[in-house]
């Protein structure tokens, strides 16, 4: 236990200074850089973070994302029916060409291939990576370049075209302690099962699974405390550093060329299929894109926000794009490293 507490403690050090700074993804990625490059320094260090807290950590982060959720998701399936149909064909699209681009020109293997082409669910992917469906430090890498490039880049191009300055999106409600404590053990107790049962990403999955039908079903509203959701992110980045650790300088440039190409990839499909969409829908070909985009929810929502698009549309679509992946990335894994559900 001591080994896990220095561990965290370097951890959660790199976590603030990255989201101090303002970093996109502040506490997973300044977690898992700060973890590594001690461990990179000082080789007679040893870094590592016990099962039970890796588990409690995603087991919030699937709460947050699922709390993500409210009863707006299900009368908006049939109003934007067309324009979620079409961003599951663009999302599918995207991840079939570049993990086929990624074996042929950088040489992942198909495990790895599919988690880090799969647009903007880096902690689904990094948990699937952590339990051996592919290899986590090109996962993170790859992943976290082309969130940190989109993040970078859109806001850029939308000062360039003298657009309106981007806005915060209004902030949810904190849950409350009681409610808070009793979705974790619900969602703790059937992370237990569901892990007995050998599905990836046990804890994550539960926990989103049981905060989503929490949330759109009325039981509760809001999201988990701040500080809460950072400690979350920041032992999820601290368990990657562990094994970012083991990563090879000399391989980063290789694993950047492979963060430019999946984006520039992501966002040339999501262009197209989003053009396809706005011609036989009443939406704009801007509002439509950013939905389809391969960014977060409340990045993304924030942009379309700054456009006057609603975005209640936006964010339902990133929601709804977080939702098919959780159950087709499994199956995705799975399938590529020939091992069981």
């Amino acid at each position: 236990m001591l080994i896990t507490l220095r561990t965290l403690a370097i951890g959660f050090l790199g976590a603030g200074i990255a989201t101090y700074a303002g970093f996109p993804a502040g506490p997973l990625l300044g977690s898992a850089v700060a973890v590594a490059i001690v461990a990179l320094g000082l080789k007679s260090v040893t870094s590592a973070v016990d099962d039970r807290v890796r588990n409690v950590a995603f087991l919030v982060v699937g709460i947050s994302i699922g709390s993500g959720f409210d009863g707006k998701l299900l009368g908006a399936l049939g109003a934007w029916g067309i324009s979620l149909v079409g961003m599951c064909l663009s999302l599918t699209a995207t991840m079939l060409v570049t993990s086929l681009m990624l074996q042929r020109i950088c040489n992942f293997d198909r495990g790895t291939a599919v988690l880090a082409s799969a647009p903007g669910t880096i902690s689904l992917a990094i948990a699937l990576g952590v339990e051996g469906r592919g290899n986590v430090d090109q996962i993170l890498v790859v992943q976290t370049m082309r969130l940190f490039l989109l993040t970078s880049l859109v806001p850029l191009g939308l000062s360039a075209l003298g657009g309106p300055p981007l806005e915060a999106v209004a902030p949810s409600p904190t849950i409350p302690l009681p409610p808070l404590l009793a979705l974790i053990a619900a969602a703790a107790g059937i992370g237990f099962l569901v892990f007995r049962s050998k599905l990836p990403a046990a804890h994550l999955i539960a926990g989103m699974v049981v905060s989503a039908l929490a949330h759109i079903t009325g039981v509760i509203k809001g999201v988990p405390p701040d500080w809460l959701i950072f400690m979350a992110f920041a032992v999820t980045g601290t368990v990657v550093g562990t094994r970012l650790a083991r990563l090879d300088f000399r391989d980063v440039k290789q694993l950047l060329k492979a963060s430019a190409l999946t984006l520039t990839v992501a966002i040339g499909i999501s262009i197209a299929f989003a053009a396809v969409v706005a011609s036989i829908t009443p939406f704009e070909l801007g509002e439509v894109w950013i939905a389809f985009a391969p960014g977060g929810v409340e990045v993304m929502a924030a942009i379309g926000f700054a456009l006057g698009y609603d975005p209640a549309f936006t964010a339902i679509h990133h929601i709804f794009r977080i939702s098919f992946l959780a159950v087709v990335l499994p199956i995705l894994a799975a399938r590529a490293t020939k091992a069981p559900l």
